[in-house]
Formats: C-alpha cells, sequence, structure tokens
C-alpha cells in the first residue's frame, strides 16, 4: 500500500468545550474510525470553566490540546484569558484555541442548508425542520457530509447574517466556521 492518503501520526487528542452539544458533535467525530487520535472531549461548562478543566485534567497524556469555544459565550477577554493561560505552559505549541463563528448551531444548519438568519433563528430551524434538541445532534444527522457545511457556509459573509454578534471575530473567520478548521484536521484534510 502506498503511503497516498494516509495521515502523519500526530499522537493523542483532547479537545476542551464549552456546549453538551459541541461535545456531542465532536464526541461523534471521535467515535467514527478516521479519528483514532481523538481520545477525549471535555466539556469546560462549570467548575472555573475551560482554565478549570484543563487545570484538572492530566494533560500529559495528551500530544495535543484544542480548545474550542463558543463566539457568543466567550467574550474577547475570556479569549484573552485562555490564551494566556496556554502561553504560560510548558509547551504552548501543542495547544490550538478555536473560537466557533458564526455560532455552533449554523455549523450544524449548514449540513443540510445555507444557514441564515439570527443565531436564535438559525436555532429555531434546526428545531423544527430537522428536530434538533439541544444538546443532541438531530436524528440521522449527516457527519460525514460536512463539505457540504463548508460549501454552504462560503456562500454567507457572516457580519451579514447576524448569525455572530461580534463583527472583529466574525471578520477574522471569514468566510464561515472555525469548525471548518477543527474538522479538517480531525478527519486529515486541508484546503
Amino acid at each position: 500500500m502506498s503511503g497516498r492518503g494516509r495521515r502523519a501520526e500526530r499522537g493523542p487528542i483532547l479537545i476542551v468545550t464549552e456546549g453538551a452539544t459541541e461535545m456531542g458533535y465532536l464526541n461523534a467525530i471521535r467515535d467514527y474510525e478516521r479519528t483514532p487520535n481523538l481520545r477525549r472531549v471535555i466539556d469546560a461548562k462549570g467548575g472555573g470553566g475551560v482554565i478549570g478543566a484543563l487545570s484538572r485534567t492530566t494533560l500529559d497524556a495528551f500530544a495535543q490540546v484544542w480548545v474550542v469555544l463558543d463566539a457568543e459565550a466567550h467574550p474577547h477577554r475570556d479569549l484573552r484569558r485562555v490564551t494566556k493561560w496556554v502561553a504560560s505552559q510548558p509547551n504552548p505549541k501543542r495547544f490550538r484555541v478555536v473560537v466557533t463563528a458564526p455560532r455552533f448551531e449554523a455549523w450544524l444548519l449548514a449540513h443540510y442548508e445555507v444557514p441564515e438568519g439570527t443565531g436564535r433563528q438559525v436555532e429555531a430551524k434546526l428545531s423544527v425542520d430537522y428536530n434538533y434538541r439541544k444538546p443532541r445532534l438531530p436524528p440521522g444527522f449527516p457527519l460525514l457530509d460536512w463539505h457540504a457545511a463548508v460549501a454552504n457556509l462560503a456562500q454567507i459573509p457572516c457580519q451579514v447574517t447576524g448569525i455572530s454578534g461580534d463583527r472583529e471575530m466574525c471578520a477574522a473567520c471569514r468566510p464561515g466556521s472555525a469548525m471548518i478548521h477543527v474538522v479538517q484536521l480531525l478527519w486529515g484534510e486541508s484546503g
């Protein structure tokens, strides 16, 4: 067998996230056979938040530690706190800090269609049309159709839709969600 199409071995990955829906989505990816390096997903809500969850975890067991923050729940000062904590660690290069923008529910809806409207409208559309009940993924969620989500998000500038309330943060991630990059890295694809 040639080496074409194989990913370089990265070692075990830990992901710390702030929401049950994000955790469910990332655990679904973890449970899929193409992502053997993703070993653990932790929900950081409560008990000191992200920094508290990181502090309570044996990080030496992981080659990479990813922090996935929710754009709506994480104002810039908290993001700065997390990045400052990461910078203080003995090996800060093994950490990745990602802010989902537009909101995570827009990433989920983009698996089906182009998300439009405010965050509440996106969540309502998921609930009504796709039987989304937070924090669970919709029944039969098309996990492997993330390329469709990428294409759907590319069709909208997030400042126009109002999906994310923070223009500066949103402009940094245009044309879509930071989840694109997280999923590409987990699936071992790029571009």
